[in-house]
């Protein structure tokens, strides 16, 4: 017998698919099992820390700024001590003090001039039992007549010959009356009347205070602003040896 027309069929019931278990958590000696991330609190770093940084920053700060003094009192000291060109100076008129010659040296001057050529030392002497005072110490060159004449503070003690004088040779514009014991700068450049020259400081270890002046046919030298040492540039036009 077949069911009426209007009647609908029952849906037949379909089961559904059971999940799949999921496999048990396999823990490999290898690798440990990750433990989920979990809240940490951070705390604040001590504040001994930044006291400690702080005080680095302070001693950097101090070092850096005496590096820098000392490199810039190195530069002013390099620059204090480099040579240097002066033209066109003019000292006072006022400083120029002139040296009296001796009875023997102007005997010399009546007989054979000015020197050709001379060298003079300033120096207090200490060692001498029989004298205790400044020295001046001169030596006086003729190459027309081919000797050397040594004074000690004015009084002739020696002469000796010149060893291959030139011939021919420009005359100095200085004499040995122009330069004092203890003069200073503006006093030598007075007296020899001096404007050009080049100035050269000496190194402290060479000699404390001293410095080197180079002038038209003239050289000295001063220390501690006190004359030292002179000594004429002779130009020979030909010949040798000026000693």
């Amino acid at each position: 017998m077949s069911p009426p027309d209007d009647v609908t069929p029952p849906i037949p019931k379909i089961p559904l698919p059971t999940p799949p278990i999921p496999p048990p958590l396999y823990t490999s000696p290898y690798y440990p099992p990750i433990s989920p991330p979990t809240t940490q609190t951070y705390l604040p770093p001590p504040r001994t820390k930044k006291k400690a940084r702080w005080l680095i920053w302070v001693l950097a700060s101090i070092i850096f700024i005496i590096v820098l003094a000392n490199v810039s009192s190195n530069r002013r000291q390099a620059l204090a001590a480099a040579p240097k060109l002066v033209e066109g100076a003019h000292p006072n008129p006022a400083e120029a003090t002139l040296y009296t010659f001796s009875s023997e040296q102007q005997e010399v001057i009546d007989a054979f001039g000015y020197p050709d050529s001379f060298s003079i030392l300033f120096y207090y002497e200490e060692f001498d039992p029989n004298y205790s005072g400044m020295v001046r110490d001169e030596l006086w060159r003729y190459f027309s007549a081919g000797q050397a004449i040594v004074f000690y503070n004015g009084e002739l003690i020696a002469s000796e010959d010149i060893i291959d004088p030139p011939t021919a040779w420009l005359p100095t514009l200085y004499h040995p009356g122009m330069f004092t014991a203890n003069a200073g700068l503006e006093g030598v450049l007075a007296s020899a009347g001096v404007s050009d020259f080049f100035e050269l400081p000496l190194e402290e270890a060479l000699l404390d205070k001293g410095t080197l002046y180079y002038a038209p046919g003239l050289s000295f030298g001063l220390v501690d602003d006190c004359l030292v040492y002179v000594e004429t540039i002779l130009v020979a036009e030909e010949g040798g040896s000026s000693d």
